[in-house]
């Protein structure tokens, strides 16, 4: 068992034993507000044995080194979602999507309004990867995948809202804030492809600092939660 399932299983316990239960729109729920969690990136300790870790890591999952028994996206379904975000060129931005946002559009081609008033597409990530290049202790290495020009006048709206790097010693740690996570249903897929974009800006900045490691993930959400139709599938997973 994977450190990210033990965390699963032990989180999904958590909810179901001491969240209580809400309305999330018209969907009952069971949630736990305010959660805070450490993801260990799986590939520590091992990152400096492979020159390309991302792709080892992409390769293990392919292969189905992270798959959960319990959990339906395993192998190169998984791995597909995690490489998502190296697809943007192909896919967001020639408008071969039928999603209203998606994690990779939001943080690789975010459309946003310059200091000159000009409308752009921000990719995001080479924001952060350059502003750790520039001070390797900076706090302003962020990203938002939120957009009020956009999502103030839709319902649907990103999940995952911001995210920060920042390198302490020799650690990268990648924190983000997700204002609602379905945690039997996406909370698994969601930190693997979080991991993958921690080891890609780790490869990014290991140019210049190459003892820099990504160590691991410091998760925030406001609502964690279990929807009710999952309910009995959880609790069968954590009763073993």
């Amino acid at each position: 068992m994977t450190r990210l399932e033990n965390i699963w299983k032990d989180t999904l316990s958590k909810i179901i034993n001491e969240g209580h239960p809400h309305h999330k729109d018209d969907s009952p729920i069971r949630e736990y507000l305010g959660l805070h969690l450490k993801i260990p990136n799986p590939m520590t300790d091992l990152a400096f044995v492979f020159s390309n870790p991302s792709r080892k890591f992409v390769s293990w999952a392919r292969d189905g080194a992270f798959d959960i028994p319990e959990y339906p996206l395993k192998g190169d379904a998984l791995a597909d979602y995690i490489t998502s975000v190296d697809n943007i060129d192909l896919i967001y931005l020639t408008g071969d999507n039928d999603f209203v946002y998606t994690y990779p559009e939001r943080l690789k081609a975010m459309h946003t309004v310059n200091e000159v008033g000009d409308t752009v597409t921000m990719n995001q990530i080479d924001v952060i990867v350059e502003r750790l290049l520039q001070n390797r202790g900076s706090n302003r290495a962020v990203a938002t995948l939120y957009n009020c020009g956009l999502d103030g006048y839709r319902v649907d709206i990103p999940c995952l809202n911001w995210l920060q790097f920042t390198i302490r010693g020799d650690e990268l740690i990648l924190h983000v804030m997700f204002r609602s996570n379905d945690f039997y249903g996406a909370w698994p897929s969601n930190m693997y492809f979080l991991t993958y974009v921690g080891l890609k800006v780790q490869e990014a900045i290991n140019k210049k600092y190459p003892s820099v490691q990504f160590s691991y993930i410091d998760y925030h959400v406001s609502s964690a939660h279990i929807y009710e139709t999952d309910m009995d599938m959880a609790k069968k997973i954590i009763e073993g």
